[in-house]
């Protein structure tokens, strides 16, 4: 069974949103999905509550869905891919802070 790996992140104060959606589009997408064991991953910017529902408190709601989250993270651990490694770096530079949890989808 596949298992979810799910972020809630916001942005540095100075970072432009439109710069760093283009930049998932282009880099942070096709970069991850070639990751091994990765199924599917998609960001969401959360951009307007719910009718009745408080705001969320973060902008961006992230989910990597994986075939194994310990061996996805082993890997990221170990990866000599230099493109890989570099991303995350640049995702360093446009978020300020975030949450992350694994879990698996009821079915």
């Amino acid at each position: 069974m596949s298992q979810n790996i799910v972020f809630l992140h916001s942005l540095k104060s100075d970072a432009d949103p439109a710069a760093y959606e283009r930049w998932v589009l282009e880099v942070d997408y096709p970069l991850t999905l070639r990751q091994p064991g990765v199924i599917s991953y998609e960001v969401t910017p959360l951009a307007v509550a719910v009718s009745g529902a408080e705001p969320a408190p973060f902008q961006y709601l992230e989910v990597i869905e994986v075939e194994d989250a310990v061996a996805y993270q082993r890997n990221l651990e170990q990866t000599d891919d230099q493109e890989f490694k570099q991303m995350m770096g640049e995702w360093a530079d446009y978020v300020d802070r975030y949450v992350g949890s694994v879990g698996s989808p009821l079915r």
